[in-house]
């Protein structure tokens, strides 16, 4: 684990925490920083169509420490972690057919802006945290400093647009640096 010292300081502080991933590399191991830190995580999952499979990725995902909460149950689950000081996790890099054009990649993209305005409403820090296959069954998992936008003059609406171009970006760097560990989903 690499935890960057802004974002450690805010786990031992006990601060709400919304952890934001792309499906890159084995992303779902980010979720261990539950256990490594102590942390009470909520995460959103999407259950396999297939039963025997759904059974068994449920297992496993369970095994990782952290809360499970089905993409179907909407925001208030997550809301409600925050606001109970809890942290949440999310995966942020498939396309919604609602979402807000953001550019991604030099277009604009459908983009999902959920995990910054669930931050900026309850006051939680948004930290990108990635999972890196190091080889040999060697994993490394990073938690970066917080994004954050210092334009008081913004709307509410406009700092989640802009947050949410910031996590683009900080996943276009990571894709841009590990192609072959991104799976693309939608």
């Amino acid at each position: 684990f690499e935890i960057s010292e802004e974002t450690r300081a805010h786990i031992e502080a006990g601060h709400p925490i919304v952890f934001v991933c792309a499906h890159i590399g084995p992303w779902q191991l980010t979720n261990l920083i539950s256990l490594h830190c102590g942390l009470n995580i909520s995460t959103v999952f999407a259950a396999e169509s297939n039963p025997a499979m759904r059974d068994t990725m449920l297992q496993l995902r369970q095994s990782f420490g952290v809360n499970l909460i089905p993409t179907d149950a909407g925001v208030r689950p997550l809301l409600k972690e925050l606001q109970q000081g809890n942290s949440i996790g999310l995966a942020m890099d498939t396309r919604l057919d609602t979402g807000e054009l953001i550019p991604y990649f030099g277009r604009e993209a459908l983009t999902n802006t959920s995990a910054a305005r669930l931050a900026l409403r309850t006051g939680a820090v948004l930290v990108p945290i990635r999972a890196q296959r190091l080889g040999q069954a060697q994993y490394k998992v990073t938690a970066y400093d917080p994004l954050s936008i210092d334009e008081p003059e913004l709307s509410r609406d406009e700092m989640a647009t802009a947050l949410s171009r910031r996590i683009n970006e900080v996943f276009e760097g990571w894709i841009t640096e590990n192609p072959e560990q991104w799976i693309c989903l939608k």
